[in-house]
C-alpha cells in the first residue's frame, strides 16, 4: 500500500517516499551481504537488482520533490 500511495500522488506522499528508499534498502543490503559473505541462492538477486533500481528511481524522486519546496 505504501508504494501505491506514493506512486498515485508522489507530491502530497513525498514523506513517504524516504520509507521506500529505508525498505529498498534494507532488503538489497541483507541479499547482497549475504550474496557476497555466505551466499545466496540466484533466485534472490534478481530481486535485489530490481529493489536497487528503485532505490535509486526513489532517491531521484525524493530530490526532484525537495528541489520543488
Amino acid at each position: 500500500m505504501l508504494f501505491l500511495k506514493i506512486a498515485r500522488d508522489p507530491e502530497a506522499n513525498r514523506d513517504l517516499i524516504i520509507y521506500g528508499i529505508l525498505l529498498k534498502i534494507a532488503y538489497a543490503g541483507v541479499v547482497f551481504w549475504y550474496h557476497f559473505t555466505t551466499g545466496i541462492p540466484s533466485m534472490w538477486m534478481w530481486c535485489a537488482y530490481i529493489d536497487t533500481l528503485f532505490l535509486i528511481l526513489f532517491i531521484v524522486a525524493q530530490r526532484k520533490s525537495a528541489a520543488r519546496t
